[in-house]
Formats: structure tokens, sequence, C-alpha cells
């Protein structure tokens, strides 16, 4: 089994004294059970990367697993856009540079 912990930032990552890491806060994990979901979560980071279009982002994010009460391709492809590509910060007050950037 495979899993993913998606708040992996430094506050959710702690140095044990035996050096090993400690993950906390599971709020937001998903297991992998089988290759297929593997295989379609390994496409949906591809697929965002390479701003893909929207049904196939949607394709593999139906296809890892992950569900929303939305399921049009185009919402379900800005929840991927969302939970897995690259936004950086506006560098000024009132700047539009910066914004979400795939």
């Amino acid at each position: 089994m495979s899993a993913l912990q998606f708040r992996s930032h430094p506050g959710n990552i702690i140095v044990m004294p035996d050096g090993r890491l400690g993950l906390i806060d599971y709020g937001q994990c998903m297991s992998f059970t089988d290759e297929t979901t593997k295989r379609y979560f390994a496409e949906l980071i591809v697929a965002v990367a390479d701003n893909a279009s929207d049904a196939e982002i949607a394709k593999a994010f139906r296809g890892a697993g992950i569900r929303t009460k939305n399921s049009n391709d185009h919402f379900t492809a800005a929840m991927a856009r969302i939970m897995f590509g690259h936004m950086t910060v506006c560098p000024q007050p009132g700047s539009t540079q910066g914004q979400a950037v795939r």
C-alpha cells in the first residue's frame, strides 16, 4: 500500500529524537491500494503539470478515486489544478502578477 498526505508543509513534519520523520495532521490523506489508482494519480499530476485539457485532468482525477459534488469536467479540472498545481503569491499589494500559474 502507498499513501499520500496532502498537507506536508513544515508545520506538519516533526524530526523525532531518533532521527525519523513524523508526519502529523492526517485530515487530508489518501491511500493507494491498487496499481490502477496509482497510475491514475500519476497521470493526474502529469496532466496538471502539462496544463492538459479539462477532460483529461477530470478523467485522471476521477480515476484516482477523488470525488466532488459537482462532477462536470471544468469544475473537476479546476479543483485538481488548485490541489496539485503551482500557485505563487502576488509580489506587491494590488499586483496582478503571481496569481494562479500553470
